[in-house]
């Protein structure tokens, strides 16, 4: 990722017009916004201050050239978008169901290891209060190994504070703590 402000991609405004305020708050800058709506999606770009509208994943992913790539289409386009934007040397935040298969899931995974990206499924209530509380008791309770198996899925993106919550990750344990990617 570059030094400066990392750049965003968004597919899918339904769900996804959410992460657009989220990512420029937090330092990033959303270069395309993309849907089939034009006029939805060109009402969304103006209101947040977007440069590009696409109409086609695909051409926003090799013209606009994010350096994330937020996926919050319907989930049975997750996999395509995702093996795509990986292909592109975009890091990926997919909303959830992640995949359609286990077989689709893993191979999203592959493909970000090959491409050295991050792949995140989006999790809203992941930093809250709430959530680190119910962790840290299920803590108390688990075993160590148990608690080895219990990572959450949160990759380097957030580890790295790139566009992430400024949220200490250290205090969150169990589940809820970010782990790093395999080098």
């Amino acid at each position: 990722m570059s030094a400066q402000e990392p750049t965003v991609g968004v597919i899918g405004l339904r769900y996804g017009r959410a992460h657009i305020p989220a990512f420029q708050a937090n330092g990033c800058r959303v270069v395309a916004v993309c849907q089939r709506d034009q006029a939805g999606a060109k009402a969304v770009a103006d209101r947040y201050g977007v440069p590009r509208v696409f109409e086609s994943w695909e051409r926003m992913i090799d013209e606009a050239r994010p350096e994330i790539v937020v996926i919050a289409t319907p989930p049975v386009l997750h996999h395509a978008i995702a093996l795509r934007a990986f292909a592109g040397g975009a890091h990926v935040l997919c909303e959830k169901a992640l995949a359609m298969s286990r077989a689709e899931a893993q191979a999203m995974v592959d493909a970000a290891a090959r491409a050295g990206r991050i792949g995140m499924t989006a999790f809203n209530w992941r930093f809250s209060l709430s959530s680190s509380w119910r962790c840290a008791r299920r803590r108390s309770v688990a075993t160590s190994a148990r608690r080895s198996t219990c990572r959450a899925s949160i990759s380097r993106l957030a580890s790295r504070s790139v566009c992430a919550p400024a949220v200490d990750t250290r205090r969150l344990g169990g589940r809820f703590r970010a782990r790093r990617a395999r080098d």
